[in-house]
């Protein structure tokens, strides 16, 4: 859960030899040819940004600090120890990440103030899970989009919306019975699994499914009612209908575009969705038997021995038999295309 922080202060500073004095300017200059470099830093109490530090120092207040930071043109950012050390000054961090670029390792510490180069991406303008990189140069920003889902200058275009997912490392949870349970829209974004469904509004010949699991592969196919495969796939994320083996076996081959990754080492001609050891379960590959699939989730489909047992998410490129197990992540976008 996100911390709720207040909208970080703004320190305007200006550099000259060995003064700190106020400045109007909300741009990073460094000209170290003149001697002068100016700036604005934000401030965020409590915080401390935990990667590689350029240069630790000993000042005299944050002041020093962020002067110490501008003079250094890697840095672009820093953390400042609040209290004083042995030598009576305060600790100063200086750093060339900055905390847009690298939230995931800011952390809460109460000895520390953060401090970065002011930026539009203050504000945060980048929606939908954007990252917000900042150009100090013209004091603008850009949005790194999720790869393939979003778009936009401020990643505001909604491409491709997540109705299926089961995170990397997720614990299996026992009591569930069925890996297409939930209608869509009944899971929560931050869940770390959501066996859902597509929703009915969609259109089966103008929805498009993407598939992205957590060895970067990504796989996309379009429904086709005319492709018996494709059909049957159909009817399991959308209808909740059950397909029996044999049911749709060695049928028409529904072959995914390969938009990261290997392509599948066999033909896609195969679907079940059915019961096995309690968990309806998914299994698109060549033959009904659970080796080279694309897509196979819950129990093991194929022989009722020891590993059907085996519950878990198999990545989308299998040229093995790798099965369904722990620490796989998947997740199974769908848009329209009119």
């Amino acid at each position: 859960m996100a911390l709720s922080k207040p909208f970080p202060s703004i320190v305007k500073v200006l550099v000259v030899c060995c003064f700190t004095i106020p400045l109007s300017q909300q741009k990073i200059v460094r000209d170290f040819v003149k001697g002068v470099s100016y700036g604005n830093f934000a401030e965020t109490d409590n915080e401390r940004l935990n990667t590689n530090i350029l240069q630790s120092l000993s000042v005299r207040n944050l002041t020093q600090c962020e002067g110490k930071c501008l003079i250094n043109g890697n840095c672009f950012s820093g953390n400042f120890g609040k209290n004083k050390n042995q030598h009576g000054e305060h600790d100063c961090q200086l750093l060339a990440d900055n905390k847009f670029t690298s939230a995931q390792l800011m952390t809460v510490d109460n000895s520390f103030q953060h401090f970065s180069v002011a930026s539009p991406c203050d504000q945060k303008p980048c929606r939908n899970g954007g990252t917000c990189v900042p150009v100090y140069e013209n004091d603008s920003y850009a949005c790194e989009c999720p790869k393939l889902i979003i778009e936009g200058k401020d990643c505001e275009e909604v491409i491709w919306t997540a109705f299926w997912w089961y995170d990397a490392n997720t614990a299996w949870p026992d009591w569930e019975e069925d890996v297409l349970k939930y209608d869509f829209g009944h899971c929560n974004s931050t869940d770390p699994y959501c066996f859902g469904r597509l929703p009915w509004s969609a259109v089966e010949d103008s929805t498009e499914m993407l598939a992205v699991d957590s060895e970067n592969t990504i796989y996309k196919w379009r429904f086709n009612s005319s492709n018996d495969v494709a059909h049957a796939v159909w009817h399991a994320f959308h209808d909740h209908q059950l397909t029996y083996y044999q049911d749709v076996l060695n049928g028409q081959e529904w072959a995914p575009d390969v938009l990261s990754g290997n392509s599948p080492v066999r033909v896609q001609d195969s679907f079940m969705y059915r019961e096995q050891h309690g968990i309806r379960s998914i299994l698109l590959d060549d033959d009904n038997c659970n080796c080279k699939s694309t897509l196979s989730f819950g129990r093991r489909l194929c022989f009722d021995d020891g590993s059907s047992y085996r519950k878990g998410v198999d990545t989308l490129y299998d040229p093995y038999c790798n099965m369904p197990r722990a620490g796989v992540g998947l997740t199974l976008y769908f848009r329209s295309l009119y």
